[in-house]
């Protein structure tokens, strides 16, 4: 339900703002302008909640009631928070475009594992995260809806814990797979636009061992965030204005 109310919020807060600035553009322009303009470079923030899924897989069976390939599930909310920067370009009501983002995840969890009879927990900790993306979009003059694919990755290292005398032997990797999604912007006013972003990441799998490498987990993360952010585009002077 916190998840559900959070989005309609969210969802409630960019449609209210977008209408209100659709009318004060009806105010404000006469019968003949230029349109906006989505081509240039841009830089903003963005702050929202993440959704992590993640299946450890007991590879060589060290929880000694349960057999071997067995997975331990759990999930977690958290925030998310960071920035972003881009370039788009605007053909028409066509606008294609490349966007970077950085940023943390706070999403780190553990849990028993299944089929444990002590007390060894595992998980992920939080993070840092990043992607990088190519965005096609259909520009409504200063509203663009759109769609983003790419790569993504996250830093945040496996959690393990027991009361035996194990430590994890192979050191930890960064996660790395593919990230889709997609949103709503819009232009405010000059250089500033405001967004809602609904965005999956596949991270992959990360494989772990306990010294001397007797027992293998292998880590499977995805995460689902929503995001709500902001952009500054640079070059002003595209914005929608009368003609003379």
């Amino acid at each position: 339900m916190l998840r559900l109310h959070t989005i309609a919020l969210a969802i409630g807060a960019v449609v209210a703002l977008c209408a209100t600035q659709v009318r004060a553009d009806g105010d404000d322009r006469g019968s003949a302008y230029l349109p906006f303009s989505w081509t240039g470079l841009y830089v903003g923030a963005n702050a929202g909640i993440g959704w992590s899924d993640s299946g450890i897989t007991d590879v060589d069976g060290f929880a000694a009631s349960a057999a071997p390939g067995t997975v331990t599930r759990h999930s977690q909310e958290g925030f998310t928070a960071g920035g972003q920067g881009g370039y788009n370009r605007q053909s028409g009501p066509l606008v294609l475009g490349i966007e970077a983002d950085f940023g943390y995840m706070g999403i780190g969890r553990s849990r028993l594992l299944t089929g444990s009879e002590s007390d060894t927990r595992v998980g992920e900790d939080s993070g840092a995260y990043g992607d990088l993306t190519g965005r096609m979009g259909i520009a409504a003059d200063r509203t663009l809806f759109y769609a983003k694919a790419g790569w993504g990755f996250f830093n945040g290292g496996e959690q393990f814990s027991t009361a035996a005398p194990f430590t994890v032997g192979t050191p930890r990797g960064v996660f790395s797979g593919w990230t889709l999604g997609g949103g709503i912007e819009h232009a405010i006013k000059g250089s500033w636009s405001v967004k809602l972003e609904y965005q999956h990441f596949d991270f992959g799998t990360e494989d772990f061992a306990l010294a001397p490498g007797t027992f293998r987990f292998r880590d499977d993360l995805q995460v689902d965030t929503v995001k709500l952010g902001f952009n500054y585009k640079y070059d002003a002077h595209e914005e929608s204005r009368p003609l003379k």
